[in-house]
């Protein structure tokens, strides 16, 4: 894997403090900082860098399509995500991303897991989301996780 610098390309119209704050409320969380940051400044949006390594899982990589955007008018954001998984009675995760093969990328905000970022494995978790063995703990940090990117060595 070639390592190279991120970036988020086709991100989201920019937020103000005041969508961020509606999102801390609704889910009854204030956002870690550096999320908050990455948010203000580019409101999710496809990254350059698409895999990371799973724990755990041999030479298996994770990969990461889009991170999800605040918006009013987009039926995919995060709200309807959040919406969406407090369905399934998982409410201890934000999801913030998602790969090209349903899998989710998520942000616990439990107060003993606060900040760290989960994936979920959509093969694990079909038919039942709330499936905990489903759910990989992948980085201690929303900017860890970021530092983690890699190209990917499909062409």
């Amino acid at each position: 894997m070639k390592s190279k610098e991120l970036e988020i390309l086709d991100h989201g119209k920019k937020i103000s403090e005041a969508e961020l704050i509606y999102l801390e409320e609704l889910i009854g969380a204030k956002l870690p900082f550096d999320y908050r940051e990455f948010m203000l400044e580019n409101n999710g949006g496809r990254p350059s860098l698409t895999t990371f390594s799973i724990e755990n899982f041999g030479e298996d990589d994770g990969e990461i399509a889009w991170f999800y955007d605040i918006s009013s008018d987009d039926t995919n954001g995060i709200v309807d995500a959040w919406r969406d998984q407090l369905e399934t009675g998982i409410n201890q995760h934000l999801p913030i991303a998602y790969s090209s093969f349903g899998d989710q990328i998520s942000m616990n905000f439990s107060t003993e897991n606060f900040g760290e970022i989960w994936w979920r494995d959509d093969r694990l978790s079909w038919g039942n989301r709330s499936n905990a063995n489903a759910y990989t703990k992948i980085a201690n940090t929303f900017n860890d996780f970021l530092k983690m990117l890699k190209l990917s060595d499909v062409r």
